[in-house]
């Protein structure tokens, strides 16, 4: 054989190379692997995952992906770059970009794209690559379990389980989750994380199983539970640990004991002593400013003993009583 025909057979072997190349580069093996949506469909979003292991599924510019149910169309608009070998695709709502776990989307679509009720996805449908399908109640709206796609066939009836979402984006392939929306255990409005959603708004429920308790709940003097999710022990809290005698200080002890020491009348700060410190200090209540030791408690000096509930002159008045000796209230007096 001469060179020429050596030059021919390179030459048909080259092309049939790039015929093999070609047949296996495209963006045929992505499928729909996971669908997540929060309760309004604002958090939204679709995995698409290179299914087979091929390196060169990079070329999806111009494919879609659909929702039969809404209408929506998103529209690829550019190829990928790098292998595509295992990888995911991301397409995400900007309200689910937003949340805190969250991978960066790759692509974002609108809210609402997903039907809640029922529907068929599409990728791209003009050539049949890829659909899924799932009914009524079947897509969890509970801002926390996603749609986990367990099959590979590019039919529409796939196996799928529902589980924690883990959006994955094809950038960093590291996979995060997220919290949308309200979780609330024990339905008393309050959840756990806080959310903005929730009836009573983000203040986090310090027990999500009990809904006696919740952010400002009336706090019970049980030595046990804090009703009220403050932080604090039961005598810890001025209403529980205060005897309503204002010649004596309470204070929350070793084993969360309450201890009663005596003090003279008028000393607001109890610092053992009455002067214009004490005075500073009822005035500060009397503006609405309670920081410790001045405490509602321990300014409420009228009428005495166990006062009103208020500061306000009369208060302002006793505390000068103290100050210049005069008190009623059976206490040891001032200077």
């Amino acid at each position: 054989m001469n060179d020429r025909g050596y030059a021919r057979i390179g030459l048909a072997m080259a092309g049939v190379l790039a015929m093999v190349g070609s047949a296996r580069a495209g963006s045929h093996s992505w499928r729909i692997s996971e669908v997540f949506s929060n309760a309004d469909g604002t958090v939204q979003f679709i995995e698409l995952k290179e299914c087979c292991g091929n390196g060169a599924e990079n070329f999806v510019a111009g494919k879609t992906v659909t929702s039969q149910a809404t209408g929506s169309t998103f529209t690829f608009p550019g190829n990928l770059v790098g292998s595509t070998a295992g990888k995911r695709i991301l397409l995400a709502t900007t309200a689910f970009a937003a949340l805190s776990g969250a991978p960066t989307p790759d692509y974002t679509i609108a809210a609402n794209f997903i039907g809640l009720n029922g529907d068929t996805l599409n990728y791209a449908p003009a050539n049949m690559y890829d659909c899924f399908t799932y009914g009524m109640g079947a897509l969890p709206t509970n801002g926390i379990s996603s749609i986990n796609i367990t099959g590979t066939a590019s039919s529409c009836p796939d196996a799928f389980t529902t589980g924690v979402n883990s959006p994955t984006n094809y950038v960093t392939g590291i996979p995060g989750s997220v919290i949308a929306g309200c979780i609330d255990g024990d339905g008393d409005g309050y959840g756990s994380p806080g959310d903005s959603s929730c009836p009573n708004g983000n203040a986090l429920d310090c027990d999500d199983t009990d809904d006696t308790v919740f952010p400002g709940a009336t706090e019970l003097c049980d030595g046990s539970i804090d009703q009220d999710c403050d932080g604090l022990d039961d005598c810890e809290e001025a209403a529980c640990c205060d005897d309503d005698d204002t010649c004596t200080q309470e204070q929350c002890g070793i084993g969360g004991i309450c201890e009663s020491t005596a003090r003279e009348y008028g000393d607001a700060n109890n610092d053992g002593a009455q002067d214009i410190f004490d005075i500073l200090c009822v005035l500060d209540g009397f503006a609405g400013v309670l920081n410790v030791p001045c405490t509602l408690t321990n300014l409420d000096f009228s009428p005495c003993p166990g006062g009103d509930g208020a500061i306000d002159i009369f208060d302002i008045l006793a505390v000068l009583d103290g100050f210049s000796g005069v008190n009623g209230c059976g206490c040891p007096a001032g200077p």
